[in-house]
C-alpha cells in the first residue's frame, strides 16, 4: 500500500517503530534504519484504522478556518481584511491596494468558486517570488514550486527539492507564510526535524514559534 501524503517517515537509531498523530492531523512514523519500505507499509497498514480514528478526532476539534465566515464585501489577504469592490470595466483584471487594503476586480469574486480560482493564481505569483527571494537571501536552492490544495498540510518538501505550498497560506500574515517557506527550504539541506533543524530555523526565522502557534490554531 502507498502511504498517505500526511504520513512522514523518519529513520532513527531505535529498536522499535513508533507512530504519532499530531493535533494537525499529520502522522509521524519513526522506524529503525533496518526496516524496508514493504515492512513500513505493512506496519502502517496494521495501524491505519486507529490512525484515521485519531485524525478525525483531532480534526473535528480543530478551530474554524481563518476565512470561515464568508463575507461578500471583504477578502482575507496576508492576514488582513481587504475591502472588495467589483468593477466590470476591469474585465478579468484585479487591482490590489495594499496601503488602503482594497481589492477591485472585474471578476465575480463574490462567487466562492471564482474567488478560490483567483486566490490560487495570486498565491502562485506571490509565493514564487517570495520563495526565490528567501532562498537567495539564505543561500538555499530548490527545484520547482507547486501551489496546491493539501487537506492537512501547509507545505511540503520532496527528495527532488520541489516545494509545495498550500494556496490558503495567502490568507495568513506574511510572517506565517515566510515561516512555512523557510521551513521547507531548510529541508533541502536538513531533511528531518532534528534538534539541528530547529536550531538553524531559529536563526533564519526568529518568529517561527509565533508562526507555529498561529498555524496550530488555524485549520487548513
Amino acid at each position: 500500500m502507498m502511504l498517505p501524503d500526511y504520513v512522514t517517515v523518519e529513520r532513527r537509531k531505535v529498536k522499535h517503530a513508533r507512530l504519532r498523530v499530531s493535533a494537525s492531523g499529520d502522522v509521524l512514523l519513526i522506524v529503525p534504519h533496518r526496516l524496508g519500505q514493504g515492512d513500513i507499509e505493512g506496519l502502517y497498514g496494521g495501524k491505519a484504522k486507529w490512525v484515521e480514528e485519531k485524525r478525525q478526532l483531532f480534526l473535528s476539534r480543530a478551530p474554524k478556518p481563518v476565512d470561515d465566515a464568508y463575507n461578500q464585501r471583504a477578502i482575507l489577504l496576508h492576514g488582513e481584511q481587504y475591502c472588495l469592490f467589483n468593477d466590470g470595466a476591469l474585465k478579468y483584471r484585479t487591482r490590489i491596494d495594499h496601503v488602503k487594503k482594497v481589492v477591485v476586480s472585474g471578476r465575480e469574486l463574490n462567487d466562492p468558486a471564482e474567488r478560490e480560482r483567483w486566490f490560487r493564481r495570486y498565491a502562485r505569483r506571490y509565493f514564487l517570488g517570495r520563495v526565490k527571494e528567501l532562498a537567495q537571501s539564505h543561500g538555499f536552492t530548490f527545484n520547482r514550486l507547486f501551489v496546491r490544495s493539501q487537506l492537512t498540510k501547509w507545505g511540503n518538501h520532496s527528495s527532488l527539492h520541489n516545494i509545495s505550498l498550500n494556496w490558503r497560506l495567502i490568507k495568513s500574515p506574511a510572517f506565517v507564510s515566510d515561516y512555512v517557506i523557510l521551513h521547507e527550504l531548510l529541508h533541502t539541506i536538513i531533511p528531518n526535524h532534528s534538534a539541528a533543524f530547529w536550531t538553524r530555523l531559529g536563526t533564519i526565522c526568529p518568529d517561527f514559534r509565533r508562526a507555529v502557534e498561529f498555524l496550530s490554531s488555524t485549520r487548513v
